[in-house]
């Protein structure tokens, strides 16, 4: 999971420092000082990196073909853990690094996928369900999560909020 996480970032850091160079050069003040440092730290991926993380994602597209040769849908968690409050700067920092760690694969694989509310912790904090498609299956997945959404009530319930 960790390595997987690390080669999605390259690849999304590489094709943001791509498309947003232009932008970075003329207009850094228009960023925010988290992605800004974000796109100037990550955006540096080595060729090698870069090939690495390409031939991963390619194998993560073979990979999820195969697997829904048999399957029509995957349900799985969407974090590691439950969310951070709005007001708790300590545990927010830590969710940053671990929250792509399930959906990190889906997205490098260049599948469809969705996340839902599916319960609540003990503290209110919500809990999120993916769902995932073969490609091109958007249409599919909709109907799915639309589906969950009208057999649950979890949608229309609020998580607890920094006062």
């Amino acid at each position: 999971v960790k390595e997987t996480t690390q080669l999605s970032r390259t690849l999304v850091a590489s094709e943001a420092a791509l498309i947003y160079a232009e932008h970075l050069r003329r207009t850094p003040e228009l960023f925010g000082a988290d992605v800004l440092a974000r796109l100037r730290d990550e955006g540096g991926a080595s060729a090698v990196e870069y090939a690495r993380a390409r031939r991963a994602q390619a194998l993560a597209a073979w990979q999820m073909e195969r697997l829904f040769e048999e399957y029509d849908l995957l349900i799985a968690p969407c974090t590691p853990m439950i969310g951070a409050r709005l007001d708790d700067e300590s545990a927010k920092a830590m969710a940053r690094a671990r929250l792509s760690a399930f959906t990190a694969y889906f997205n490098m694989a260049g599948v469809p996928s969705l996340s839902l509310p599916c319960g609540f912790s003990a503290q209110g904090l919500p809990i999120g369900l993916q769902l995932v498609a073969p490609y091109g299956a958007e249409a599919h997945l909709l109907r799915a999560a639309f589906a969950y959404e009208q057999a649950t009530q979890w949608s229309a319930r609020a998580p607890a909020l920094a006062v």
